[in-house]
C-alpha cells in the first residue's frame, strides 16, 4: 500500500527534509553480489536536491541543503507549535478584553471632550479629524468594534493629533496678535 510518513501525532514540527532510505540488493542466482543504501529525496523545501537520489549518501549530498537553511532560516510558527492557551481564551479573559476596549472608548470619548467640549460644528469637526487620523474611519460604530490593541494605538495617535491642532491654533494666534496691534 506504500509508505506514509505519521507527522501529526508522533512530531511537534513539520519537516524541510524528508528522506525515503532504502535498501537495494542485486543477488546473481541466490547469491549477492552488490548492496546499496539508496536515499530518495522526497521534500526539499530549499529546493536544492528535491526528487534526487543519491547511493550510500554521505553528508556531502545533503551539505547544500543544510548550507542553504543555516543562511536563511525560516521561522515559520504551525499550529502544532503554538501553545493552545495562546488560541482559546477564558470567560475571565473575555471579560477582561471586553472591559478593556470599554475603558479605552470611555478614555478616547472623554480626552476628546475635555480638549474640545462645545458642540460647535468647528470642535465636532475637529473629533471626527481626529479620529479619522487615528483610526481611518470617522464611524464611532467601527472604533466600537476594534481590538483593545488598535484602540490603544489610536488613542496614541488622538494625542499626537491634539498636540499637532494645538501647535497649529497657537501658530495662527501668534501671527494673528501682531497684526490686531498694528490695526490699534
Amino acid at each position: 500500500s506504500g509508505i506514509k510518513m505519521k507527522v501529526e501525532g508522533e512530531t511537534a514540527y513539520e519537516p524541510d527534509v524528508l528522506v525515503l532510505m532504502e535498501r537495494l540488493q542485486e543477488m546473481d542466482g541466490g547469491s549477492l553480489t552488490r548492496m546499496v543504501r539508496q536515499a530518495t529525496i522526497l521534500k526539499d523545501r530549499s529546493t536544492v536536491i528535491d526528487g534526487k537520489t543519491f547511493e550510500n549518501p554521505t553528508y556531502a549530498d545533503f551539505a547544500p541543503v543544510i548550507e542553504v537553511m543555516l543562511d536563511a532560516p525560516a521561522t515559520v510558527e504551525t499550529a502544532a507549535e503554538r501553545d493552545a492557551g495562546t488560541l482559546v481564551q477564558t470567560e475571565e479573559e473575555q471579560y477582561a478584553r471586553k472591559q478593556r476596549r470599554k475603558v479605552l472608548l470611555e478614555e478616547i470619548e472623554g480626552y476628546l471632550t475635555s480638549v474640545w467640549p462645545s458642540q460647535t460644528a468647528e470642535q465636532k469637526k475637529r473629533k471626527a479629524d481626529a479620529l479619522s487620523w487615528a483610526f481611518g474611519t470617522r464611524s464611532w460604530t467601527a472604533i466600537e468594534m476594534m481590538s483593545p490593541e488598535q484602540l490603544a494605538t489610536g488613542f496614541k495617535a488622538i494625542q499626537g493629533f491634539v498636540q499637532m491642532a494645538m501647535a497649529a491654533q497657537h501658530a495662527e494666534r501668534t501671527q494673528e496678535a501682531p497684526t490686531a496691534k498694528a490695526d490699534a
